[in-house]
């Protein structure tokens, strides 16, 4: 049985909403993804930290819609993403392993998004975001590597 995706969580298998404000989907993408990708999380506070926070913000809820697709396509959670898998799709998107349409696509994602981000920082989301990319393709392949996206 597949788990609820990207709800509010409950409180003790209980259908009560859990002890803060449930009714908040990003609060609850957030949790989701704390609990299931710590290390996408780590890995997006590393590149993403910033004094006002809207660059991780939105980092986070990229990763979050992304996996979710992800989780839904294939009808189970993605596997863990570790430092090793991220660093590794960190550094095939710097080698330019990734073709312009997965960085169009993080572009888009942004638009549509109501935060404003410095040119800088819509740089360092898009790096990161399409590092995660990666890494999720790369071990939905079986670890397969080389240009996994392009």
């Amino acid at each position: 049985m597949v788990p609820p995706v990207m709800t509010a969580p409950t409180w003790q298998g209980s259908n009560d909403p859990a002890p803060f404000d449930g009714g908040s989907e990003a609060l609850a993408r957030a949790s989701y993804l704390a609990i299931r990708q710590p290390g996408v999380v780590r890995f997006l506070e590393e590149r993403l930290t910033t004094p006002d926070g809207d660059a991780l913000a939105t980092g986070l809820e990229l990763a979050s819609q992304l996996l979710e697709q992800i989780e839904l396509a294939d009808g189970v959670p993605p596997p863990r993403l570790d430092h090793r898998a991220l660093a590794g799709g960190l550094a095939a998107v710097e080698a330019g392993a990734c073709d312009a349409g997965l960085t169009s696509w993080v572009t888009r994602q942004l638009d549509e998004l109501s935060v404003l981000l410095t040119a800088s920082e819509e740089r360092r989301v898009a790096i990161a975001i399409a590092s995660v990319v990666w890494a999720a393709a790369n071990a939905r392949a079986g670890g397969a590597s080389d240009d996994v996206i392009a």
